[in-house]
């Protein structure tokens, strides 16, 4: 009988607790049921925009068979828009030889993911490239670490250091975000450098 007000009290501070559980549970199915309803078949993109586009796709075998697309309607993709919605639902887009190749975002690395150079542009910022950056008066080995947070986990960041150069493996629109932090930093290393002399 000592214990029962104890009891009592634990159960009464353990309640919300339980309620706010399953309230996590309902958001997390409807939010399941609202992502099912949302799905699109792969195929049903790739053949409206290869129509489009005349381009033409190879899927990898472990690549997903429908996509999460809210407010799409099929026939209407473009190009750009279908590299969105591979790369939001966690597949890569790498063009080789004119083919452009859909694979889980994990496997791109062991992929020829082609090579751009100084200059090179392209107009679809999802697919990915490989460049080599210059990274003028920084010493790469320096400037790799305060990098390598804005290159994704599936990407590649590797520095050479003898070249000042770093090798880097990710969607385009990504190697030019780091091309424009390396020659920011590099102008601004340049001035503090002048300054001091």
């Amino acid at each position: 009988m000592k214990f029962l007000p104890y009891v009592v009290i634990l159960a009464l501070l353990t309640l919300p607790t339980v309620t706010e559980a399953k309230s996590s549970v309902s958001n997390e199915r409807s939010y399941a049921l609202a992502v099912e309803e949302k799905k699109v078949k792969l195929s049903k993109l790739l053949n409206a925009v290869s129509k489009k586009t005349s381009k033409q796709f190879m899927v990898h075998a472990n690549s997903r068979s429908e996509v999460v697309a809210y407010g799409i309607e099929e026939e209407n993709v473009n190009y750009n828009e279908l590299l969105s919605i591979i790369d939001l639902n966690g597949m890569a887009a790498v063009e080789i030889e004119g083919i452009v190749n859909i694979l889980p975002v994990s496997l791109v690395k062991q992929y020829p993911v082609p090579q751009i150079s100084a200059g090179d542009k392209l107009e679809h910022g999802n697919l990915w490239v490989t460049k080599i950056i210059d990274t003028g008066s920084l010493s790469a080995g320096e400037v790799l670490p305060l990098l390598r947070s804005l290159v994704r986990v599936d990407g590649h960041m590797a520095s050479h250091g003898r070249s000042h150069s770093i090798i880097l493996v990710a969607p385009y629109n990504s190697v030019v975000r780091v091309e424009n932090i390396i020659r920011e930093l590099d102008q601004a290393n340049s001035k503090a450098t002048n300054k001091a002399s």
